[in-house]
C-alpha cells in the first residue's frame, strides 16, 4: 500500500524535474571576445595560420588543417571545397568562402566535443556587407535551429549552449545560399563549459518535497 503511494509521488516529482531541466538550456550570444573566452575552459581557436593551408582548400585538407579539428564547407561556390584561406594583402590568415558565396562550420566531430557538438563557438567577423548582409543559421544538438542576425561590419559573435552547438551556417536566414555580399572570418573558436557539472537545484527540490509530503500525509494518519 505504501509503495503505490510512493510511486505516483516520485513519478510526479521526476516529470517536473525533467520540464525544469529543459527550460535551462537557452543559448547566450556574447558581442564580447573576452567575456565568451571567460565562460569556457579547454579553448580551441583556429586563426588559420597553418602553413600547409592553400588558397583554396577542400572540406577534407580544411578538417585535417585546422585546430580542433573544426570542419569547414562551402555552401554555394564549388560545395564544399570553395574554402579559401587569404595569405597575402590586407586580410591575411583569414577565410571566406568565395569572398562572396556561403559556407558552413560543422562541430559534430572535434577534439573537445561530442557528435551533438560543443558547448562554446565564437569568431570574428572581419567583414560583412551592407548590400547582403548575412545571418548565422545556427543547429543544436538536439535537432533545433535558430537564425542570429549578424548585422554588418566587423565584430565578435560567439554562443553558448547546454543544448551544444552542432553547425553554424553564414549566409541568408534559414540556411539560404547566396553569391552576393561578401563575408570574411578570423579566429573561429570552440570550447568547453568552465564548470563540467551544472548544478540542478530546482529538480532535486521538487523530489524532495514530493518525498516529504509523503512522509507528512504519513505522519497524520498516525
Amino acid at each position: 500500500m505504501l509503495l503505490k503511494k510512493i510511486i505516483p509521488t516520485v513519478v510526479i516529482a521526476l516529470g517536473l524535474a525533467s520540464f525544469t531541466s529543459s527550460a535551462v538550456a537557452a543559448a547566450i550570444v556574447y558581442t564580447d571576445r573576452g567575456l565568451f573566452e571567460g565562460a569556457l575552459q579547454n579553448v580551441i581557436i583556429d586563426d588559420f595560420s597553418n602553413d600547409d593551408y592553400d588558397f583554396l582548400n577542400t572540406d577534407v585538407v580544411m578538417k585535417n588543417l585546422s585546430a580542433g579539428s573544426i570542419g569547414y564547407e562551402s555552401t554555394y561556390f564549388g560545395a564544399p571545397d570553395w574554402n579559401i584561406v587569404q595569405n597575402s594583402g590586407p586580410q591575411v590568415d583569414t577565410l571566406c568562402w568565395g569572398c562572396n558565396g556561403t559556407g558552413m562550420i560543422i562541430l559534430d566531430d572535434t577534439t573537445i566535443g561530442s557528435a551533438d557538438g560543443v558547448f562554446g563557438f565564437g569568431l570574428d567577423i572581419i567583414g560583412n556587407s551592407t548590400g547582403t548582409p548575412y545571418d548565422a543559421f545556427v543547429t543544436y544538438g538536439d535537432g533545433s535551429t535558430e537564425n542570429f542576425d549578424l548585422g554588418t561590419g566587423a565584430k565578435f559573435f560567439g554562443l553558448t549552449s547546454d543544448l551544444l552547438i552542432k553547425t553554424v551556417h553564414f549566409g541568408l536566414e534559414n540556411a539560404g545560399t547566396t553569391n552576393n555580399g561578401n563575408f570574411t572570418v578570423d579566429n573561429v573558436t570552440i570550447g568547453n563549459p568552465r564548470s563540467t557539472t551544472v548544478p540542478e537545484p530546482a529538480p532535486l527540490a521538487l523530489l524532495g518535497f514530493g518525498l516529504l509530503g509523503l512522509g507528512l500525509a504519513r505522519k497524520r494518519r498516525n
